[in-house]
């Protein structure tokens, strides 16, 4: 909830599936909710709250993977290029469940469970 759903299009435009919270579930969701859906369904959490991570510290779940985005500004643009050839480089790691963070100069990958 807390990206712009103008990233929907831009994973799309990439060949990745995607869906924004609000076409899927209730904007006041917890983000547990959010957690199973993207788990049950093999989905990938894409987000600015670090909430997503904590619950995967807390619960030693193996997935879903979670991408954090720690960039000053959030809406497609410049960080394009940078998050889809992270994705695009972490793609393995990902589908085996991970904590992908990206911000402006650097991305950090940690395998799952932590």
């Amino acid at each position: 909830m807390n990206l712009t759903p103008e990233w929907v299009k831009v994973f799309q435009s990439h060949g990745i599936d995607a869906a924004h919270w609000v076409d899927i579930g209730k904007g006041n969701d917890d983000d547990t909710v959010i957690m199973k859906y993207a788990r049950d369904n093999e989905w990938c959490v894409v987000t600015n709250d670090l909430d997503f991570g904590t619950l995967l510290a807390l619960t030693h779940e193996s997935g879903p993977s979670v991408i954090q985005i720690r960039a000053e500004i959030l809406v497609p643009g410049p960080l394009t290029f940078v998050l889809m050839d992270a994705i695009a480089r972490f793609s393995d790691v990902l589908e085996g469940g991970a904590i992908l963070t990206i911000d402006d100069r650097k991305q950090k990958i940690r395998v799952l469970p932590i």
